[in-house]
């Protein structure tokens, strides 16, 4: 189960990941010649990871708040403990899909 802590992780790595992947696009892109129809851009690429990496960030401050308040159960079922778990788990998930290592060990 992931944690606001694995998930603060996992959030500062975006930044050398994406300057990774760059460096991929770029290695790429000198290749493009040898394609017909190569129309992608960084600039593209960038501004579609720059507006995940935002919202990844918007919700996971939502998360933080969330659990900092801890609202009691009772007077508030839908943030339960496990339900505050779910958002954590699907945060976690989205995180894991969403990186290019993870689907690529090794």
């Amino acid at each position: 189960m992931a944690t606001l802590k694995t998930i603060s992780a996992a959030l500062k790595l975006i930044d050398s990941k994406k300057e990774n992947l760059k460096k991929a696009f770029d290695e790429l892109q000198s290749h493009s010649s040898l394609l017909s129809s190569f129309s992608l851009t960084w600039s593209d690429r960038d501004s579609h990871f720059t507006t995940l990496h935002d919202s990844l960030t918007q919700r996971f401050h939502l998360l933080e708040s969330l659990e900092s308040s801890q609202p009691n159960p009772i007077t508030d079922p839908y943030l339960t403990s496990s339900k505050r778990q779910n958002h954590l788990k699907g945060l976690s998930i989205f995180i894991k899909n969403a990186d290019p290592d993870s689907q690529n060990p090794g």
